[in-house]
């Protein structure tokens, strides 16, 4: 066991952000500069009772002395003269307490707790929910399949979870939170924004590249898929009385997920709702380019998609910056019909830049309408293989 003394209020403050993190803060009432009840106040901004239990230690027995304690936030409270064994057993019980609450926050993010309006996994009901806009993020690693099977069950935990533990803080440090894993792939929550998620985004793309500098020779590599939405969600609980779920629920959220499958067949990187991107504070940033109206599987109407190019290798993004006028052009005559006019403006992208896959799709789709043009609508459609 290890015990970090300190001073006074402000230096226990100091040492907890200094030195953590601890298993428990134990206070007394009484000190210099800062009470006991003020310190656990401030403990309490950071850190709620479930994580980082306090327990006050205090001459006083008054029961209006014991309320104001707990109403600063602290876990439990010991009267002096100590007794050596009680003041270990309730260190103990507390620390164990804590512990197995910060287990259950890896399993139900805090975040969404918060959102629910709880603090605690143990407020949670069934049918407890919540509405609210938030922007969706989902990112995917491309070919997970064809990975996993060149390695075996450990590596390829290893391998996932390598990646997962660089992906995870880049999402908390821009505002955003984790909501579920699903194999290879990852639904993050961003309640600040949408400039928060594409920031978070960019940060995701740059720490792969990190990743795969720092992978040994023969291990795969990870190529990255991401779909940006902003909408309505409806945060809740599901299930039964002795199983339920945190999830979310809302047209936004499989539309991110539709969104995020069409990178894979453009070979984009990062692909956006129109709306998304009207909603950012500094649009420019981010190298986007309009692919126009696009038909999503599961919806009826068809959903405007911008490119984000800002994610691309940064050769590769001012390539495309570089031709984005001649794009625009291809864009805009396939929307109005003139297919002929689209395939030689995206032709011409294309013979500048030869690695622009997206030009090199909508140049095939131009081609293949022209052949059979009473299938076309201006609405670009991605076929299934």
């Amino acid at each position: 066991v290890e015990v970090v003394t300190a001073k006074d209020g402000q230096d226990a403050l100091a040492k907890l952000d200094a030195e953590g993190p601890f298993d428990v803060v134990l206070l007394d009432v009484m000190m210099p500069k800062l009470s006991g009840y003020d310190v656990c106040r401030r403990v309490r901004e950071q850190y709620s009772a479930a994580e980082l239990p306090v327990l006050l230690l205090t001459a006083k027995t008054q029961v209006r002395d014991l309320a104001a304690g707990f109403d600063a936030g602290a876990n439990d409270y010991l009267t002096k003269p100590l007794s050596r064994t009680e003041l270990l057993a309730r260190i103990r019980t507390h620390a164990a307490l804590s512990r197995k609450n910060l287990a259950y926050a890896r399993f139900v993010p805090r975040e969404l707790l918060q959102l629910l309006g709880h603090q605690d996994v143990v407020e949670v009901r069934l049918g407890d929910h919540v509405q609210r806009r938030l922007t969706i993020l989902v990112c995917d690693v491309r070919s997970f399949a064809r990975i996993s099977e060149r390695l075996s069950p450990l590596e390829t935990f290893g391998f996932l979870n390598a990646w997962l533990e660089r992906l995870g803080p880049r999402v908390r440090e821009h505002g955003g939170f984790v909501d579920k894993y699903v194999g290879d792939a990852v639904m993050a929550l961003f309640p600040s924004g949408p400039t928060q998620a594409l920031e978070a985004s960019l940060a995701i793309f740059d720490e792969a590249r990190e990743f795969n500098r720092g992978q040994q020779l023969g291990m795969p590599k990870v190529e990255l898929g991401i779909g940006i939405h902003d909408g309505t969600t409806l945060l809740g609980t599901v299930g039964e009385e002795s199983r339920m779920d945190a999830t979310v629920i809302s047209d936004a959220v499989n539309l991110a997920a539709r969104i995020e499958g069409l990178t894979h067949k453009l070979g984009a990187r990062l692909l956006v709702t129109e709306d998304v991107l009207a909603s950012v504070d500094d649009p420019g940033r981010y190298k986007a380019r309009s692919l126009g109206a696009v038909r999503v599987k599961g919806r009826i109407g068809a959903v405007p998609l911008v490119e984000i190019c800002a994610a691309d290798e940064p050769a590769l993004a001012e390539a495309k910056v570089a031709t984005a006028s001649t794009f625009a052009a291809g864009v805009a005559a396939y929307q109005r019909g003139d297919l002929a006019a689209a395939r030689r403006a995206f032709e011409a992208v294309l013979h500048r830049n030869p690695e622009d896959t997206v030009a090199r799709y909508l140049e095939g789709e131009c081609r293949r309408h022209e052949v059979s043009p009473a299938a076309w609508d201006g609405i670009l459609e991605f076929r299934e293989k």
